[in-house]
């Protein structure tokens, strides 16, 4: 899912979690790996508007230009 966009996830998380679907919901969506010494790093990546707001600046970036890696976790907070 490299090439995937913030908007398709948020699409996704949208189907699953109903308070992405609310007017006024916004996503964050931060990427989280181990770094050398085997301590966690947040990365955060972008935000977007939930199911039915505006498009933004960050829907159209993809997981591999957020600097994505097979292996990593992706959290999503709905705010």
């Amino acid at each position: 899912w490299p090439d995937c966009t913030l908007r398709d996830l948020g699409a996704l998380v949208a189907e699953a979690v109903p308070d992405a679907r609310r007017p006024g919901a916004r996503l964050s969506f931060a990427l989280v790996f181990p770094d050398r010494s085997g301590a966690y790093v947040v990365n955060v990546v972008g935000v977007i508007a939930g199911s039915g707001g505006a498009a933004g600046g960050d829907d159209a970036k993809q997981l591999q230009d957020c600097g994505y890696e097979a292996g990593d976790y992706l959290d999503v907070a709905v705010q």
